[in-house]
């Protein structure tokens, strides 16, 4: 029963992502919450529950935001069962890992989005694109100890 709280907690990381983290902008970048909910759910419940919050967290990053339609939508899931099978060959149990885990991700979700949205027709000039690419990834990881802290609270304990 409790694993059904998370998808409200997910609606609130959407609602902070699109209204209060735009006042914690470092040069118009904010960290992705709903990016790091998705690797926290993937590390933390089980594979069906994981995936079921994983579309769900990309739905609603498509429609709060301006990528490709259904883009994220199949996005998470993807990156959902990467983080599964590799939880299962290396430990992810440490902060740390997470960390680093959370920040290489964001760069490899930020360039394959990029790219699709590219060849949509959609151009941002290199340098802002690295700027924004490196920023992202550095402010999601250090924030991502945070929301897996929220995550990871009893009250949503299977």
């Amino acid at each position: 029963m409790k694993n059904y709280l998370l998808f409200f907690i997910i609606i609130i990381f959407a609602c902070i992502q699109v209204t209060a983290l735009n006042y914690f902008r470092i040069f118009s970048v904010k960290p992705d919450i709903l990016f790091i909910s998705m690797v926290a759910v993937s590390l933390l419940y089980s594979p069906i529950w994981a995936i079921s919050f994983s579309i769900f967290a990309g739905m609603l990053k498509d429609l709060l935001g301006v990528s490709a339609p259904c883009l994220n939508t199949v996005l998470f899931p993807i990156w959902c069962l990467i983080i599964i099978r590799l939880g299962k060959k290396i430990s992810l149990d440490s902060n740390l890992a997470r960390v680093i885990l959370i920040f290489l991700l964001i760069i490899i979700n930020d360039i394959v989005v990029r790219t699709i949205n590219l060849s949509a027709g959609s151009f941002t000039s290199s340098g802002i694109f690295f700027k924004i690419l490196f920023l992202e990834s550095i402010y999601t990881a250090l924030v991502s100890p945070l929301i897996f802290r929220a995550i990871q609270h009893p009250f949503f304990a299977s």
